[in-house]
């Protein structure tokens, strides 16, 4: 249900409460549910509680029989699309929805391992099935024949998110931290003697005697750090 928030912060919303429900309960039916009960469960407001679980029922990912309250399963049946929300945080529902938008982060990610892998498999591949399989991926998605690696900005996920760039920079924190994934830095400087802060081509700030270039950040995903 990942790719399904983009653009969709009220799904996210509601399946932050729904993770939440079952975390703390255990169990994926509320027996006698109440939105008071669910008020004691999550902490959320009654009024927020009846819109988020509109937002589940418009989705089929609730399902209410008699007085109680089943919350369906978002495992996909193919694998390959399931994600681990293991490390997510469960402390409130804003740490659930934080973990969820981390989770944002990695599916952006693998979208670029993805176009990485099947243009090499494209044109640097051994088995011709897989060549074929790849090549024909490429002209489905547009990808082109070279791959060049541009990062991934705060700027660019704040405009596939709908959110600013101080918050996506709290997701990134929050990501790191849950070991969603790990973040490579690029930052060069280069010594320009008597620049005093001056715009240069090519150098994203100067100082006094420095030039430096900063560019985006680049993720791997799908590890475990220590």
């Amino acid at each position: 249900m990942i790719k399904e928030c983009f653009g969709n912060k009220e799904l996210l919303k509601a399946l932050a409460m729904a993770y939440l429900i079952k975390h703390r309960t255990k169990s994926s039916n509320i027996r006698h549910y109440s939105i008071n009960l669910i008020h004691s469960i999550t902490g959320i407001h009654a009024v927020t509680i009846k819109k988020r679980l509109q937002t589940l029922n418009e989705y089929g990912l609730i399902l209410i029989e008699k007085n109680n309250l089943i919350i369906r399963s978002t495992v996909s049946r193919h694998s390959k699309r399931n994600m681990n929300i293991g490390r997510m945080d469960f402390t409130n529902v804003k740490t659930v929805e934080r973990s969820l938008q981390a989770l944002q982060v990695v599916f952006m990610q693998q979208r670029k391992d993805f176009c990485k892998h099947t243009i090499h498999n494209a044109h640097h591949g051994f088995n011709q099935k897989k060549i074929k399989a790849a090549r024909k991926a490429c002209r489905k998605y547009g990808f082109g024949d070279r791959y060049a690696e541009h990062g991934l900005s705060y700027a660019t996920m704040a405009r596939k998110l709908g959110l600013s760039v101080t918050t996506v920079f709290n997701i990134v924190k929050q990501g790191i931290k849950r070991k969603y994934f790990k973040k490579f830095t690029h930052f060069a400087w280069t010594i320009l003697k008597g620049v005093c802060g001056m715009d240069i081509q090519g150098y994203t700030f100067t100082t006094k005697n420095y030039g430096f270039q900063v560019q985006a950040n680049t993720y791997s995903v799908g590890y475990r750090w220590k």
